[in-house]
C-alpha cells in the first residue's frame, strides 16, 4: 500500500479509535485533521525544502502528529527520545544533522540543543489553514535510533516504503486486524516504537499508549491485545 492508500484507509475507518491513553482518545479522523493543520503551519513557516526536523515531545500522540505532518511535507523527521544522555544526544544530532527542533514547553528536562527550537504550543492550530493530502513522489525519511540494548545506539534511516513494507509483513505474520488493540510501551524514538504507528495506519487497529513499565495501562475487554517489549522490559 502507498502513502495515498494510507489516506484512503483513514477515510474508510475514520470514526474508529486510533490513539488512546489514560488521558483520553483520538479517532483516525481527528488525528488526520490535526496533521493537516500542522502541515498548514509548516507550509507557511518553513520555506526550505527537505530539511531535517528533530521532534522531541514526550506526548506520544502529539509527537505522532508532528512526525506524520513533517514526513508528508517532504521533510526528514528525527524522533529524539528523553532517555539518552547529553553525549549520546550530541552525537545523534551532530550526525543527522538537525535543522530545527520541535518540542513542548510543558515537557521538563528537555535536552540541550544547538539549533533553532520551535515550541509546538506556538504552532497555533486555530489560526492555520488545513492542507489536504499532497500527491508527491518524495516524502521525508524517518531517522530513529536503535534501542541500544545490544550495544551502542545506531542511527537508522527509514523511507516511507521501508515502513509500509515492514508494517505489511508484520500484519501478515501475526494476522493484525482492526479489532486488535496494540499496547505501545516503546519509545517513538526507536525503530520498534515508530513501526507500531505505521502498522496501525495500515491495518486500522487501536493503539493504547503507555510507558515502558505499563504503569498506566488499563484493562482492555475486547479483541486481541498485543504488546511489543524489548528484552529488558520483558524481564522487569
Amino acid at each position: 500500500m502507498s502513502f495515498q492508500g494510507i489516506i484512503s484507509n483513514i477515510e474508510r475507518i475514520g470514526e474508529n479509535i486510533f490513539l488512546s491513553s489514560r488521558d483520553g482518545s483520538m479517532t483516525f479522523d481527528q488525528f488526520r485533521n490535526q496533521v493537516d493543520l500542522l502541515k498548514g503551519y509548516m507550509y507557511k513557516t518553513i520555506t526550505d525544502d527537505n530539511i531535517t526536523i528533530g521532534i522531541c515531545i514526550r506526548s506520544k500522540a502529539i509527537c505522532s502528529e508532528v512526525y506524520i505532518a513533517a514526513i508528508e511535507m517532504g521533510h526528514d523527521a528525527a524522533i529524539i527520545g528523553f532517555d539518552v544522555n547529553q553525549n549520546e544526544l550530541d552525537q545523534y544530532v551532530g550526525s543527522v544533522p538537525v535543522n530545527l527542533i520541535v518540542c513542548s514547553r510543558y515537557d521538563r528536562d528537555i535536552p540541550r540543543f544547538e539549533c533553532d527550537i520551535l515550541y509546538v504550543e506556538e504552532m497555533v492550530l486555530n489560526t492555520c489553514t488545513a492542507i489536504d493530502f499532497i500527491s508527491r513522489d518524495i516524502y521525508g525519511d524517518t531517522l530513529v535510533q536503535t534501542s541500544g540494548t545490544s550495544g551502542k545506539r545506531k542511527v537508522v534511516r527509514l523511507s516511507v516504503d521501508n515502513l509500509l513494507s515492514s508494517a505489511y509483513s508484520w500484519g501478515f505474520a501475526i494476522e493484525l486486524s482492526a479489532e486488535d488493540t496494540y499496547v505501545h510501551a516503546l519509545e517513538l524514538s526507536t525503530v520498534g516504537g515508530v513501526a507500531i504507528l505505521w502498522r496501525s495506519l495500515l491495518h486500522g487497529f487501536a493503539i493504547y499508549m503507555t510507558d515502558s513499565k505499563l504503569a498506566d495501562f488499563k484493562k482492555i475487554n475486547s479483541g486481541n491485545v498485543i504488546v511489543s517489549l524489548v528484552p529488558t522490559m520483558l524481564f522487569d
